[in-house]
């Protein structure tokens, strides 16, 4: 009897830690895509005013390898527009605004201190 338990026991562990380990390629996946999306449609979209990284700041476009906006309000600034820079809830849906501004974050350029950069 205990034999049998031990063998259920160590099945279900089998089975829970083979479920737990399935998900993990699937968020990563969907992750990437994501970014791949958001690389798209910056190119297809922003590019013009915002240039390759982000730092063109043409038409008065913000210098987005600058920029300290977290991403809600980037989220927010692209739904919505600001200054000269157009609305896009009406073109771009709610995942795309998402995406598009979360790939932005990684424009940012690091801030090197001359004192503890070697």
């Amino acid at each position: 009897m205990k034999s049998k338990m031990l063998v259920s026991c160590l099945i279900l562990a089998f089975i829970f830690c083979w479920a737990c380990e399935d998900e993990k390629p699937r968020r990563r996946v969907v992750a990437e895509s994501e970014r791949m999306e958001g690389a798209t449609i910056f190119r297809k979209n922003c590019v013009t005013c915002h240039g390759v990284d982000g730092g063109l700041g043409m038409n008065g476009a913000a210098n987005l390898s600058a920029s300290i906006l977290t991403l809600d309000e980037r989220i927010l600034v692209v739904t919505n527009g600001r200054r000269t820079m157009q609305a896009w809830s009406s073109i771009l849906s709610e995942a795309e605004i998402k995406a598009v501004s979360e790939y932005t974050i990684g424009l940012k350029k690091r801030v090197h201190n001359k004192f503890t950069c070697f």
